[in-house]
């Protein structure tokens, strides 16, 4: 009898868990959609700036914040997914 309460309160957990973390998957996509739309607003601007002489090296920081952004959140979303298949495999 004790060994299905444990289970149970397992299981309560994993299934609180499972939501706590597809609500953080669900928030760290809009950040990307928000971030996204930032650098295309950013973009934007540096093609109609009147600095172009100054434009290629501004583009040049965009995209490599850009690709720092994106190297950060493929880590966080890592290291999520593997404490998420983890998850996914005790239930």
């Amino acid at each position: 009898m004790q060994g299905s309460k444990i289970r149970s309160t397992y299981i309560a957990f994993a299934r609180k868990e499972k939501k706590r973390l597809e609500s953080e998957i669900e928030k760290c996509q809009k950040d990307i959609a928000m971030g996204e739309k930032e650098v295309a607003r950013v973009q934007g601007a540096l093609a109609t700036s009147h600095f172009d002489k100054f434009s290629h090296f501004v583009t040049d920081l965009v995209d490599r914040t850009e690709a720092l952004s994106a190297e950060v959140l493929e880590h966080k979303k890592n290291s999520r997914t593997s404490r998420w298949y983890t998850f996914l495999q005790h239930q």
